[in-house]
């Protein structure tokens, strides 16, 4: 595997402490105590349901008969909790007994983001820094993506200290919350670390690498609370771990000459350092089972049965260990030499296309959406092998998850490059649920018989050409 910044880009289950309470209430009674209410009121929102995430439990939430969305669920302590809108996420700060309403324009989401009831104040802010967040435009040339540390840093610096005067604002105005200030701050500095590894561990085997600058990361790294146990109920902090991990491996084989190492020694040194980062028993024991989700969604059961074996000796965790397992099983059908599954997605025109149609042909299978900027940058290179293998018996099949139709085909446009482009309208299909994509892009192999050849295969910028040259085409 070629040495990379190895960013694990997914949907992390948030992990939160349990809930518990005395012996002397009612059943009902210790419930009602832990129950927390959040009334939602949606504009030119076109789904039927939100996702909520609390307590490692993903709720779907069916709208009501007056147009609102109500969740509700037990949680023993104060901690945060998200709620997905279609692609957008709302970041939740709350506590036991807790009521509250949120408002929000789908179409001008961030601006329309408003809070009522308890803990308004804190969420009130919160979405203000996450308006902030968006605003600066992370993942763009003018910041992660800069092509000079100069211009990653004047907008660092600029979301940064808005990021900071937020928050003092924040403490002026509303003294009492010196536990949530706490932990805001700690969630402030893994944003921050998330930012400057992302800019700067593309170039650790480049020219551009500098030590000052690795210092100075250091000391970012340095200052979080990467041990706390309290950081697990947010998903930033998984994150964190994903980007932090790659980059400490990457600056360790780079100190040795190392630039290409096979898949099984990466994953068992990436394993090994989660020890070394991570000492706290809580704390290692959900990043380490946060990293097998991860890497099976990336490269199936397979890569990491030995690691998850070395986790059934240490966890005491049930749920995570029942959870694995049932993992494993599902996954087995997404093994080498198992069959595929039968799909069919239209084209722009209308016409639809099977599985059926390139039978006797390889396929090469490209998951994506046009608003994905990892997909976008791939589309170049799987246009150029297509074009590499024009005439060969391989079928290139690009399937995009748009949910929009228009903004698929303006961005496609009327090009082919050897290529069938499909549209799918979203996730919930017979591929994604298959194959069990939830991150993008993704790439699947399938051989002429309709086999599996890999289900996570190589992205064209990296070796899928010469995997495709020792085919039989």
């Amino acid at each position: 595997m070629k040495i990379k910044n190895l960013i694990l880009v997914s949907t992390l289950i948030l992990i939160i402490s349990a809930w518990s309470c005395g012996d002397k209430k009612s059943k009902t009674e210790k419930q009602d105590e832990h129950l927390i209410e959040i009334a939602l009121n949606i504009a030119n929102y076109s789904n039927d349901y939100i996702v909520a995430t609390c307590n490692e439990q993903v709720d779907t939430v069916k709208v009501g008969e007056d147009g609102k969305y109500l969740y509700s669920t037990f949680l023993g302590q104060d901690s945060y909790l998200e709620i997905k809108i279609g692609r957008k996420r709302v970041l939740i700060y709350t506590k036991p007994k807790a009521e509250m309403q949120i408002e929000v324009d789908v179409q001008d989401f961030h601006n329309s983001l408003k809070f009522s009831g308890d803990y308004a104040e804190i969420n009130n802010y919160l979405a203000k820094q996450s308006k902030l967040l968006f605003d600066a435009k992370p993942a763009s040339e003018n910041f992660i993506y800069a092509g000079d540390y100069s211009t990653f840093s004047n907008s660092f610096k600029k979301y940064d200290d808005e990021s900071k005067n937020n928050l003092n604002k924040f403490v002026e105005a509303n003294p009492n919350f010196e536990d949530f200030v706490i932990l805001e701050k700690e969630r402030q500095k893994l944003i921050n670390t998330i930012l400057y590894l992302s800019y700067y561990s593309p170039l650790v085997y480049t020219e551009q690498s500098d030590e000052a600058l690795e210092n100075e990361i250091n000391s970012l790294i340095n200052s979080t609370d990467k041990n706390n146990p309290k950081l697990l109920c947010l998903r930033i902090f998984y994150e964190y771990a994903e980007t932090l991990i790659p980059y400490k491996l990457n600056l360790k084989y780079r100190e040795a000459g190392i630039e290409n190492i096979d898949d099984a020694e990466y994953i068992n040194d990436y394993f090994d350092l989660i020890g070394e980062l991570f000492s706290e028993s809580e704390v290692y024991e959900a990043v380490f089972y946060s990293g097998l989700k991860s890497f099976i969604m990336y490269y199936g059961t397979e890569s990491v049965s030995e690691q998850f074996s070395k986790y059934e000796d240490f966890s005491m965790n049930r749920e995570h260990l029942s959870e694995l397992n049932k993992i494993f099983a599902e996954y087995d059908k997404l093994k080498p030499g198992k069959p595929s599954i039968d799909w069919e997605f239209p084209d722009k025109d209308g016409k639809i296309y099977s599985s059926k149609d390139f039978a006797g042909k390889y396929i090469y299978i490209d998951v994506w959406a046009s608003w994905c900027g990892p997909c976008v940058r791939e589309s170049k290179f799987y246009k150029e092998i297509a074009t590499k293998f024009k005439g060969k018996n391989i079928a290139f099949v690009s399937i995009s998850v748009d949910e929009n139709k228009d903004e698929w085909t303006n961005f496609i446009g009327n090009e082919n490059n050897n290529i069938v482009n499909l549209w799918a309208g979203g996730w919930n299909n017979d591929l994604c649920n298959f194959f069990k994509i939830n991150s993008i892009p993704r790439f699947i192999l399938i051989d002429k018989n309709g086999l599996i050849i890999n289900a996570n295969a190589s992205n064209p910028s990296g070796d899928i050409e010469e995997v495709l040259n020792n085919l039989d085409l």
